[in-house]
């Protein structure tokens, strides 16, 4: 072979091994994170996103309270059992089946993809939780002895005393119908109409026809060939230098460098880059603030930690092949 030509090759195959190690720790750090469920949900668990919705939950429902019924949402009893009812335990339930019926669609198992947190279980204990405050309550009230005392004790929730004739239990039983029936407390969150805007009948990006699903599977399997690249060019490199030894030498050069390149992304995405985001001031929404930032924060820490892996893989293999050159040379 002609040596300029090869001389060319050899830097062309020494720069294409560089970038595709790059390439391909960003292909592990997406496969090994946003491609396996189990990861999706420790990340979710450790940012503290179901205690953040806890919150949410309870302080969108005292914002309600011209909306649901008479309750008095802001009285510390029922804000408790708001609390009880909407618990970061049982949200987490709902959100990994959510997430485990996503996997299965972004797998290609299911056709289509409705994006609803089954909210029903948190409501209907809501509401029971409240008919058993009131019925406590009322139970625990005395009979009204005047007329005038019957006429204003009519609220459930801020009656004295308890007007005769008044059954305790059909009053319970009518508070928890009037609850299961109104609109303001769903039994689901419906994601997908409400970020498409489309009817339940409208076709939409989560369908069975989604160009998304195939894309995911091939990031997932892109991982696989890239490693497959760099095998590739990395035999390139030995076999177009002048000699084994001289091609060992370029390799572990090139495999040290793409090592150490590769360790500091991952040591700024996992260490740097999450301290940087403690200091960010999202003024958009509270929701931005206790749930959007404290994901985006462990995810990226998730993400570095299999670009350091990555790194110093590279750079044991890196230092494996000087040891080798190194015993040659003796």
């Amino acid at each position: 072979m002609n040596p300029s030509l090869r001389k060319f090759g050899l830097f062309v195959c020494a720069w294409l091994l560089g970038l595709c190690l790059l390439i391909t720790a960003g292909s592990a750090a997406f496969r090994y994170t946003i491609g396996q469920p189990a990861t999706v949900k420790a990340i979710i668990r450790d940012s503290g996103t179901y205690d953040a919705l806890n919150r949410t939950a309870v302080s969108t429902l005292s914002a309600q309270k011209d909306q649901v019924s008479s309750i008095p949402l802001n009285s510390p009893e029922i804000q408790n059992i708001a609390k009880q009812a909407f618990s970061p335990s049982l949200l987490q339930k709902t959100t990994e089946s959510t997430l485990d019926n996503a996997y299965k669609w972004l797998d290609g198992d299911v056709d289509t993809l409705n994006i609803a947190l089954d909210i029903s279980a948190s409501k209907q204990q809501f509401i029971t939780g409240v008919g058993d405050y009131v019925q406590n309550r009322l139970t625990a009230l005395q009979q009204c002895t005047t007329r005038q005392q019957s006429a204003v004790n009519t609220d459930v929730f801020t009656a004295v005393c308890v007007p005769p004739g008044v059954d305790i239990a059909t009053e319970r039983t009518n508070l928890e119908a009037q609850l299961a029936s109104n609109q303001n407390t769903t039994s689901t969150l419906n994601w997908d109409q409400a970020t498409t805007a489309q009817a339940s009948t409208t076709p939409t990006i989560l369908g069975k026809d989604s160009p998304i699903p195939p894309r995911y599977q091939s990031a997932k399997t892109a991982f696989y060939w890239l490693l497959l690249a760099a095998t590739i060019l990395a035999v390139l490199v030995i076999i177009m230098s002048e000699n084994l030894q001289a091609g060992i030498k370029r390799l572990y050069g090139i495999l040290i460098k793409s090592g150490v390149a590769i360790t500091v992304i991952g040591a700024v995405s996992a260490i740097l880059l999450p301290k940087l985001a403690n200091g960010l001031n999202l003024k958009t929404s509270q929701a931005a603030e206790s749930i959007l930032l404290p994901l985006v924060k462990e995810s990226l820490s998730a993400m570095g930690h299999i670009y350091l892996i990555f790194g110093l893989v590279t750079l044991a293999i890196g230092g494996a092949l000087f040891g080798i050159a190194k015993y040659q040379s003796r």
